[in-house]
Formats: structure tokens, sequence, C-alpha cells
């Protein structure tokens, strides 16, 4: 299985996130609002699992696959590209809700 960077555990990335967990990949969870990722605290099985961080940086770290499910594109900026070298390696899932041309801007700096 993957090791999954989730970065976003809000409305839409909660439920996400346990659904990988379910699926048994191991997951590596980071939200702006530390709250939100408690629900995931010991959502961990036999088969993967969770880890709750409190920067986006460790995450990327300890992941193979990186997902986003963030607010805006400054959030991803915030985020995911505060430091571009941690991306090297990795493979990226922007999935928050931003304009085609946004989501594009950010391709070209992960590419980068």
């Amino acid at each position: 299985m993957v090791k999954i960077g989730f970065i976003g555990t809000g409305l839409m990335g909660l439920p996400m996130a346990q659904r990988l967990l379910d699926a048994g990949h191991s997951v590596t969870a980071y939200n702006r609002t530390a709250a939100k990722l408690e629900s995931l605290t010991g959502a961990a099985n036999t088969q993967c699992s969770i880890a709750t961080v409190s920067y986006a940086s460790e995450a990327i770290a300890a992941s193979e696959c990186v997902i986003l499910m963030l607010t805006n594109a400054q959030a991803i900026q915030e985020t995911l590209l505060s430091d571009p070298s941690a991306l090297h390696n990795r493979t990226v899932i922007q999935m928050s809700t931003i304009a085609p041309n946004e989501s594009q801007s950010i391709r070209d700096q992960v590419v980068a």
C-alpha cells in the first residue's frame, strides 16, 4: 500500500482520509486547524496506520503521495509550496476546489 500524506481534513477531506485508512493505506494527516485531526486519531486498524502531524512539511516528508483538500489556492501556497524541495519524487494530487488556472499554476510550481 501507498504511504499517503493528506493535507486538509475538513468536511470533504476527513471522510476521504478515513476511506484511505479503511482501504489499508498508511496516512499522515495535517490540517491547519489541529482540532479537525482529532477524529482520525485512533482510526488505524491492523492493516494501516494514521499519524497526525503539526506541519504540512511533516506529512509531505512521510509520504510517497500527497493529497490536497484545502480551502483555496492561497492555502495550497502556504502549505504545499512552503518548501518546494520537499516535493522531490512525490506525487501530488490536487483536489481542492480552485480555478483551473490556479491549479495549473500550482502544477507548474510543483514541477519546477
